[in-house]
């Protein structure tokens, strides 16, 4: 939210490229967005999150095992 990331599935692609430390992200994203972007493999054009055909159907989180809403996930626009 500091920088204006325009969707979460973004914030956590370039966190990941950064290693979680947001300090360098902030920096590297303030100096150069479409840089930043290019070299964590994210093209300027790809459309990040995609609403869910069915958002009251539920999944089950691989990380803790709950169940929650289809519309409480995201998923890249490839559905991924």
């Amino acid at each position: 939210e500091v920088l204006g990331i325009p969707s979460k599935s973004l914030a956590v692609i370039l966190l990941r490229k950064f290693h979680w430390n947001k300090e360098r992200l902030i920096t590297s994203y303030a100096e150069d967005q479409e840089k930043t972007c290019k070299e964590s493999g994210i093209r300027p054009d790809l459309k990040l999150e995609k609403p869910p055909k069915y958002p009251k159907k539920k999944f089950t989180c691989t990380v803790c095992y709950d169940e929650y809403p289809r519309s409480e996930g995201f998923a890249l626009g490839c559905g991924h």
